[in-house]
């Protein structure tokens, strides 16, 4: 992390703590966003949506995450001919 350059990493289900914080904070802050993105798209007839957040990264993950700055959540919403679907990556 010393080098100066910026990353990003997906956090994935083989990480279910950090996962689960992630999800606690962006559904527990009251804060909006720092950032945010709405996408739309259609395809074989449904309505797709990817909603982009950057959250500033909690004051107490530094002890753990030396550097965090951030983190984004994407939820993508897809709206078919039978359900609708909702995902929080």
């Amino acid at each position: 992390m010393t080098s100066g350059n910026d990353y990003v990493l997906q956090v994935k289900g083989n990480q279910p703590k950090l996962r689960a914080a992630i999800a606690a904070c962006y559904a527990a802050d009251p804060a909006p966003p720092a950032a945010s993105h709405t996408q739309h798209q259609r395809r074989d007839g449904c309505a797709l949506t990817w909603q982009t957040s950057v959250y500033a990264a909690p004051v107490g993950w530094q002890a753990e995450w030396a550097g965090l700055q951030r983190f984004v959540v994407v939820v993508k919403t897809v709206v078919g001919h039978r359900a609708t679907t909702r995902q929080t990556r």
